[in-house]
This record gives C-alpha cells, structure tokens and sequence, in this order.
C-alpha cells in the first residue's frame, strides 16, 4: 500500500462536520456502494475527471487525460473524495486566472500534481517530504524531478493560492452530487430518491411551487383550446343540419 494512505490516517485534524455522515452520504452521493479499504474515487467521479481535466484541451490539442490513467493514479496514490474535490476548486482557479498554463500542461500531469497538491494541504505535515514526493512520482509513472517542476509551475500558475474554506469545500460538494446525480440518472434512463435529493438540494421551494403551478395553467389552457378546437366544428355541423331539416320542413 501506499505510504500516502499511511500518512494520512496518522493525521489528527480536525474534520469538517460529522465524519460518519459524510462517509454515508458520499457512499451515496458519489457512487461508490460501500467504500473501499484504501481511498480512491469511484468510476461515475473517475469519468467525470476525465472530462474536467482535459475540457482546456478541447479544440486545440488531442491530448486527454484517459480514464485507465485517472483510475490508476487514484488507486495507486489513494486518493480521497476530499482531495479531489479541492483539485477541482484549484482547476476552476486556475481557468480565471491562468488559462494559458492549462493549454500547455498534459491533462495527465496536471491531474497528478492538482491531487498532490490538494493532498498536501489536507495531509502533509511538512516531514519527510521527500519520500512522499517519492510516493507520488511512482503513482503518476514519472520521475521525481519532473514531479518537482510540476509542482513549481502548478503554484506559480496559481499564485500559490491553495487555501480552501470549509464553504466552499461543501458548495463544490453538492455541485458535484449534482452534476453527477443528473449524469447517471440520465444515462440510466431514471432516477432514484438521492439522486433527485441531489438535484433538488438548492432549488427554492417557492419558486418551484410557482413553476409547477405555472405549467399546470399552460397544460390547462392547452387542454381547453384542443376541446374547443374540437367542438367548434362539431357545433358549426349542427348548426348547418339544423338549418337543412328546418327548410326541408
């Protein structure tokens, strides 16, 4: 196993709201079905990251970051659901305010050094550095030096703004209990209950009562103009029979 799983259970911190909650939630939320032993993300995540991390490349460049290689990089480095989740918030960072550094970096590497770094600010106490770079370099497949210089370019394209508030961890949460609930549900051709939960989370109840009530006016006012449309010429049929027996009277 790896070292980072390892280190990161020996860290004391203090957890963001109840820690058997969250893990019931996401076992939900994020696809996983009963969680594995050692962290990593779960395919419905893993594809999606595909899709994040190499949107920058779209239109300009054939390189993508691959859903073997994102699975691979998550078991091997044991990558947590909250790291990622950070990693995401560094992804939409770097789109306002570097967009150029994501159409040079391989969508790969910047996968890699995006959940390090997210790693580090949730785990690493800043000991023995070097081995859990070490770690990382032989998850991602690449040298240590190269790992080194992905991580100096990652910060300086960032402006070393890592810092993520437990406010925004929880929004980017439900967005992505969102965007996955509505990816699955569709493909699947149905919801379940969390699933429509996970869509309905922020949606205003008022404004929802009104839609709804809204398009039970339009069906009903569509429903009276097909009946009239049926009965006016019904009405004009009579009229004009009416008018043939009275002559004919």
């Amino acid at each position: 196993m790896s070292k980072i799983s390892k280190k990161a259970k020996e860290k004391h911190l203090k957890p963001f709201g109840d820690h058997r909650n969250f893990l019931s939630r996401i076992t939900k939320t994020l696809y996983y079905g009963k969680l594995p032993n050692s962290d990593r993300l779960s395919l419905p995540v893993t594809e999606l990251a595909t899709e994040l991390f190499s949107e920058a490349k779209i239109g300009t460049s054939l390189e993508r970051l691959h859903c073997n290689d994102a699975a691979s990089i998550s078991r091997n480095a044991c990558i947590s659901p909250c790291s990622f989740i950070l990693a995401i918030l560094y992804l939409e960072r770097l789109k306002t305010c570097n967009s150029d550094y994501l159409q040079r970096v391989n969508p790969s590497e910047l996968f890699l050094v995006s959940l390090m770094v997210s790693s580090k600010f949730l785990y690493d106490d800043g000991e023995e550095d070097e081995v859990f770079m070490k770690d990382w370099a032989i998850s991602g497949s690449i040298s240590l030096k190269k790992l080194v210089q992905l991580e100096k370019d990652f910060l300086n394209a960032i402006n070393w703004e890592i810092f993520v508030s437990e406010a925004n961890f929880w929004k980017k949460l439900c967005d992505l209990e969102r965007v996955l609930a509505k990816k699955e549900g569709v493909n699947r051709g149905w919801f379940t209950y969390s699933e429509l939960n996970a869509i309905l989370t922020l949606v205003d109840a008022y404004h929802l009562c009104h839609y709804i009530a809204y398009l039970y006016l339009v069906i009903v006012f569509n429903h009276l103009q097909l009946e009239l449309m049926y009965l006016m010429p019904l009405c004009s049929s009579r009229r004009i029979t009416s008018a043939k027996l009275t002559r004919w009277k």
